[in-house]
């Protein structure tokens, strides 16, 4: 097999591997998109094994080599090979080799440990000790690569360092090198020696293509070009000039039209545009116009890709060559040419349309369509550059609508390309399209069980959004997207850990400080009648707000407020509840006091009622009072203890309460207790004690257990018990409604055994 046709396979090789690397860290090992693109990978290395020994993928100076060879920049440049390239920086690997007779179980083994985040790879003694361990015995890491090159293709490790430091310092890159501008200028005298630095410093500049951003690597030959101005005092400026257009016109497409629009005529003459056109071929020259017209249009438009270029020089560019002699010649085939390629991007768009509707339908060979995932960032972002947005606005729809399949693999598939369409998109234009869909949005994430990259970064998304609407005062908008986080992350909607955390962590970078004047300025103001909204949103933040509403609770004069506060923190729930119990001091006000008290009974548990028991006997009656409605409405199985125990230390009057509330509660535990109570009458009585007697017979009726019988009997017949004591008419006449209370449930019992 030839030396491209082997780079041709292993580029493809690379892209559905990294294809397969990503579907591993999303979809279960089994699944049918894992299969289908291992196997689809582990055919390319067939093809390629099936003539060769071995293929050898390596790292050099940050370049993909294959088999000793750098790959050509186009391929360099794909997004799957530089995505290939980081994963094989990030886990130190220099060479993967991958032998004939390797079978496909070799290869996913591989893959799986490749979709492992590098720590906790390194935390299991490193990428060798780990693939040592698996059984690989054909895929083999880090063995000696003996780099082939000529003088096209020379890894730039060898650059004369002199000439090196020199270009350093004129781009601005070495700020403590010894060079200073007037060595250089002691060079200007010898043209040769400035015209290869330029072109050396030109080639490093374009090292980086495929690696960096286009407009990157035109930055940097601009800064080249720049460098011409420091000298050109002394240098032969025109020889250089022809130097400089003939090493740009050597770059590939997309450099050549970034070069040209960033204004290097203004640097080195109108004539480099000649001088460009000149020095490629007639299909370079039609692709390199058709490309500035694009990037024309793209800027007009907006195009935040391009938002820091200039126009008016993207214009003149594209003037510029179409008016230079080869421009004049070409101009039918370079119009035909646009027309041709709009017209190929309507078609893309159709195709596109087509295949999503086949995906939502659940037509699974759609799923593995990568080719329009790849594309589908790119096409949206253009529909919207040519102002087609319900064009876009359609096909966002169509996925959205895909979340709420029954079908999981159309649910990662939707939430896939919503995400990168999002991910394309203005900071404007995302938030215009995530604020249309967020109600689908929210609903997705309510329901969605699978935590996956798109998860997060919808999530993340959200988030923005929510910030967004807050900094813009839009309160009532952003409510169902802090309600449905907010759900999560208590845990009032069932999730798995990794999402509740996910959920945690988008409420917690929402509140802001920022976030928080916002919301706090409206809900003590009122200024744009959106209390209510602020409020809501302050409740749904956990607890980020709280010790600023803990703080008003206890400084506002203003019952209304206090009010409001309280059904806020009761709405922030549980999490609240270390805050409340470490705000409750014995130097704070007893209203405060009080007032955390019956927080705690709102958004606390069993435990908590413990915490509470304390404050029972309290010198503060209104304090007790709370204490007693907290504790009974939060101490599920530990509040007859409680009580019973409070009972032998509490006044009459709190006793009262307590005798209420165990009355209700019906626990049979408390009869003796209550019995005993009854029954310990003083020799000198008083309103209060009768009332407590009172209501103690009242609560052994509620209870309605026989063994109060005796005791009851006895007072209702208006005798003395024990001889001595005696009782009110009020507490006879509570005893004898207790009294037949009790049996009048223990005739009920009776006929229900004998039916």
């Amino acid at each position: 097999m030839g030396e491209s046709k082997i780079q041709e396979k292993a580029v493809e090789a690379i892209i559905i591997m990294n294809a397969a690397i990503t579907n591993l860290r999303i979809y279960p090992p089994a699944s049918a998109m894992i299969n289908n693109t291992v196997d689809r990978a582990y055919k390319v290395f067939l093809a390629i094994l099936e003539d060769e020994e071995s293929v050898i993928f390596a790292e050099s100076e940050k370049n993909i080599l294959v088999c000793g060879q750098l790959l050509d920049q186009k391929d360099q440049g794909k997004p799957q090979v530089i995505a290939f390239l980081k994963l094989l920086l990030d886990f130190g690997i220099k060479s993967v080799t991958f032998e004939r007779g390797m079978d496909r179980s070799e290869l996913l083994t591989f893959l799986e440990i490749m979709k492992e985040k590098p720590e906790n790879v390194e935390k299991e003694g490193g990428m060798q000790k780990v693939a040592e361990n698996k059984k690989m015995p054909h895929i083999i890491l880090d063995q000696k690569v003996y780099v082939a090159t000529d003088k096209d293709r020379q890894i730039l490790s060898g650059l004369d360092i002199k000439d090196e430091e020199i270009i350093k310092y004129l781009v601005g890159d070495d700020a403590t090198s010894d060079v200073s501008m007037e060595k250089i200028k002691e060079l200007a005298g010898d043209p040769e020696r400035i015209s290869r630095i330029i072109q050396t410093g030109m080639k490093h500049a374009t090292v980086a293509k495929g690696i960096v951003p286009d407009n990157e690597v035109s930055e940097n030959v601009i800064l080249m070009v720049r460098a011409l101005d420091k000298i050109a005092d002394r240098v032969d400026k025109e020889k250089i000039s022809s130097q400089v257009a003939k090493t740009i016109a050597g770059m590939d497409i997309e450099v050549i039209s970034a070069v040209l629009i960033q204004g290097v005529d203004e640097l080195i003459g109108d004539g480099v545009f000649d001088q460009i056109a000149n020095e490629i071929d007639d299909e370079t020259f039609e692709a390199v116009v058709a490309n500035i017209k694009h990037i024309s249009d793209r800027i007009s438009a907006g195009d935040e890709k391009y938002i820091y270029s200039n126009i008016e020089s993207a214009r003149r560019a594209y003037r510029s060559m179409m008016n230079s002699d080869k421009g004049q010649r070409k101009k039918d085939e370079i119009e035909k040419r646009i027309a041709g390629e709009e017209k190929e991007e309507e078609k893309k768009i159709v195709q596109l349309k087509d295949t999503i509707s086949h995906i939502l339908k659940g037509e699974k060979e759609y799923f593995f369509d990568e080719r329009m995932m790849q594309s589908l960032s790119g096409i949206t972002k253009q529909l919207f550059v040519k102002k087609k947005n319900e064009t876009c606005e359609d096909i966002i729809d169509k996925f959205s609508g895909g979340l709420f399949s029954e079908n999981a693999e159309v649910r990662a598939q939707a939430s896939e390309a919503l995400s990168r369409i999002i991910g394309s998109l203005t900071v404007e234009q995302r938030t215009v399209m995530v604020s249309r869909i967020s109600g689908r949005l929210v609903d997705w994430i309510k329901i969605e069980t699978t935590v996956t990259p798109a998860y997060k970064k919808i999530c993340d998304e959200l988030k923005t959004l929510a910030q967004t609407m807050i900094v813009g005062r839009q309160f009532a908008e952003c409510r169902h997207i802090l309600d449905v986080f907010n759900m999560i992350h208590s845990g009032k909607v069932e999730k798995i850990k990794e999402i509740q955390d996910i959920s945690g962590d988008v409420l917690r970078e929402i509140a802001t400080e920022e976030i928080l004047d916002i919301l706090f300025d409206e809900f003590e103001t009122n200024k744009q009648n959106g209390l209510g909204d602020a409020g809501f949103n302050l409740s749904r933040l956990g607890t980020a707000p709280l010790n600023r509403l803990l703080k008003i609770l206890l400084e506002s004069p203003d019952s209304a407020e206090r009010v409001r506060i309280l059904k806020i923190v009761s709405e922030i729930g549980h999490v609240a509840i270390p805050v409340l119990t470490e705000r409750i001091k014995e130097d704070e006000p007893w209203y405060f006091i009080r007032n955390l008290v019956y927080l705690i009974g709102k958004v606390g548990g069993k435990d908590q009622a413990k915490f509470l028991e304390p404050f029972l006997v309290s010198q503060y009656p209104k304090v007790r009072e709370e204490t007693l409605k907290s504790i009974y409405c939060i101490g599920e199985e530990y509040r007859t203890n409680i009580f019973l125990s409070a009972l032998s230390i509490a006044d009459n009057q709190m006793k009262i309460g307590i005798v209420d509330m165990l009355g209700s509660m019906r626990d049979t535990n408390s009869v003796r207790p209550l019995l005993k109570l009854l029954e310990s009458k003083p020799l000198i009585t008083s309103k209060v004690r009768n009332k407590l007697e009172e209501k103690i017979c009242v609560a052994l009726g509620n209870i309605g257990s026989q063994e109060a019988i005796p005791t009851l009997m006895a007072i209702s017949r208006r005798r003395d018990l024990l001889g001595v004591k005696r009782y009110s008419p009020k507490v006879k006449v509570a005893a004898g409604k207790a009294l037949a209370a009790i049996r009048r449930k223990q005739s009920e019992e009776d006929n229900r055994k004998h039916r």
